[in-house]
């Protein structure tokens, strides 16, 4: 993660308009030195988690302590793989509350399925790993979860519908391997055009805001 961090602040100077005044990594589930059992069962209550009860996530409040003073910042981008993604959305839902508020763009990569408000959804960018072929998603744990939710046809008739809750924006990256190597920046993640997954990934997640500076 902290290759895919440098590889962004470059881009973002090279190709926007943006200047990246400030850039951390942080892990609001813990680090390695964390229990496993202790993050899976973290990340697993704050899934159930919707818009109106972001407030009590784990992994949000952990993010939200450590952003400090955001007075004069006008992007907010957040970058997030695993649960890491999920805990973003959670951390982003009081920011727009601020007076006057950056503007939140949140990229989750690899990251389990959950209910994202539906302020927030076409503020999400999700990336997901397939094979080179394209298909579904090859990272289990984008497999996880849900993004569903019930609702009412035009002729009033519920339905479920798989996408209710979905990011706004949702793409697949060829990369080589699974869940652990997207930001991967030596062989054998190197495909034959030369690319690794540190570069797939990453110009991937800066695709909107490279075309947008």
């Amino acid at each position: 993660m902290e290759g895919l961090l440098g590889k962004a602040v470059e881009l973002l100077h090279s190709h926007t308009r943006l200047r990246v005044v400030r850039s951390g990594l942080l892990f609001p589930y813990g680090d390695w030195s964390t229990g496993l059992l202790r993050q899976i069962r973290q990340v697993r209550r704050d899934m159930s988690l919707h818009g109106d009860t972001y407030a009590r996530s784990i992994g949000g409040r952990s993010l939200t302590e450590a952003f400090g003073d955001l007075s004069g910042i006008d992007v907010l981008l957040l970058l997030g793989h695993s649960g890491g993604g999920m805990a973003a959305v959670h951390a982003a839902a009081p920011l727009g509350s601020l007076p006057p508020g950056p503007d939140v763009r949140i990229v989750q990569i690899g990251c389990p399925r959950f209910a994202i408000a539906p302020e927030l959804r076409m503020r999400v960018h999700y990336l997901y790993a397939v094979g080179r072929a394209g298909g579904p998603a090859k990272d289990p744990i984008c497999r996880i979860g849900t993004w569903g939710g019930w609702e009412r046809s035009a002729h009033g008739i519920p339905r479920w519908n798989p996408l209710k809750f979905a990011p706004g924006e949702r793409t697949p990256v060829p990369i080589i391997g699974g869940h652990a190597d997207y930001f991967r920046d030596r062989a054998p993640f190197r495909n034959e055009a030369g690319r690794t997954n540190l570069d797939i990934v990453s110009e991937a997640l800066l695709a909107g805001l490279v075309e947008d500076g």
